[in-house]
């Protein structure tokens, strides 16, 4: 998924990745900074009190699916009936949160694209 074009843009895909989440799940103080210059990048953020701070990959002006992945496992602990699901077919990543059900019928109409995230 290419999509990172400046500082901002880690701290704005996790703010949309939350908002796939119905349940009240609160990510606060979300921090990112992108240095292409000097190939670093890292997001922070708070949640349930505890401080998070990740360092992420840059390669250009993809973004690091494993920040999505990292949270997906977070999130998964207060989600126990839901999950992140996602398709990436190398330009476009797409991302469902859902139950187990939907999951399977989805793999079936679309023969086996979606994996489970985290």
């Amino acid at each position: 998924m290419e999509c990172v074009e400046d500082e901002e843009s880690y701290a704005t895909i996790i703010k949309e990745f939350m908002a796939l989440v119905k349940k009240d799940i609160k990510i606060e103080n979300i921090k990112s900074d992108l240095d292409f210059d000097n190939e670093r990048a890292w997001i922070s953020f708070e949640w349930k009190e505890q401080a998070y701070q990740w360092e992420l990959k840059t390669e250009n002006d993809w973004v690091d699916i494993e920040l999505l992945k990292k949270l997906g496992r977070l999130i998964e602990k207060e989600t126990v009936d839901t999950y992140f699901i996602y398709f990436n077919d190398g330009q476009t990543l797409t991302l469902l949160h859902t139950d187990q059900a939907c999951h399977q019928t989805l793999n079936k109409w679309t023969e086996q694209k979606f994996s489970k995230l985290a």
